[in-house]
């Protein structure tokens, strides 16, 4: 069991119990099924809708967010509303651009024809440190998904309500159930 601690008055937030070896690979097996309809059936200009309405639910959330990172981790309630700020932007400008980040992009060489493609990896895992709970995640992953890969989350072990609720977010703005899960902890929030 995990036990999640304001630093700053020393309340206990939540519980999370630790999945086991067969919880993780259930996971990691949606990862996979998802990130193989994602990058075959989902065009990459698609692939920015939800990108956009993670933008948009981060912005409608972004005080309680903020709220909940300086209430996990201890940063100043500013620098948690500028962290979801700076998350909303990168989604933003993804939304907007990385479809046409992802072209082929054709080099001159002595061959008749060559050019440089992004292809999808497969199922990304990140591993993530606690300073940065949403931006640190929210900028690996969204480039990441735009290029048709699959997002694991192993979150730092003092931010595990980040951890869910950017699972629930992910949920919320469209993507699908396995694009983006999280591998520590159950969802058992004994919140007061």
């Amino acid at each position: 069991m995990h036990t999640s601690i304001n630093p700053w008055t020393g309340e206990i937030l939540g519980s999370f119990p630790l999945i086991g070896s067969e919880q993780l690979e259930a996971r990691l097996q949606a990862a996979h099924q998802a990130q193989r309809h994602w990058r075959t059936h989902v065009p990459t200009f698609s692939r920015a809708e939800p990108v956009a309405k993670l933008a948009q639910i981060l912005a409608e959330q972004r005080e309680p967010l903020a709220t909940m990172i300086t209430s996990e981790m201890g940063k100043l309630y500013r620098e948690s509303l500028a962290e979801i700020d700076k998350c909303i932007w990168l989604c933003q400008v993804f939304a907007e651009q990385g479809a046409e980040w992802l072209e082929p992009e054709h080099i001159p060489t002595e061959a008749k024809r060559s050019y440089v493609q992004p292809i999808p990896l497969g199922v990304i895992l990140l591993v993530m440190p606690w300073n940065f709970p949403f931006w640190q995640v929210i900028r690996a992953a969204i480039p990441a998904l735009m290029a048709g890969n699959a997002i694991v989350l192993k979150h730092a072990s003092n931010v595990p309500q980040s951890a869910l609720a950017l699972e629930r977010l992910f949920l919320a703005a469209g993507f699908n159930d396995g694009l983006f899960k999280h591998s520590s902890w159950q969802a058992q929030i004994l919140m007061h």
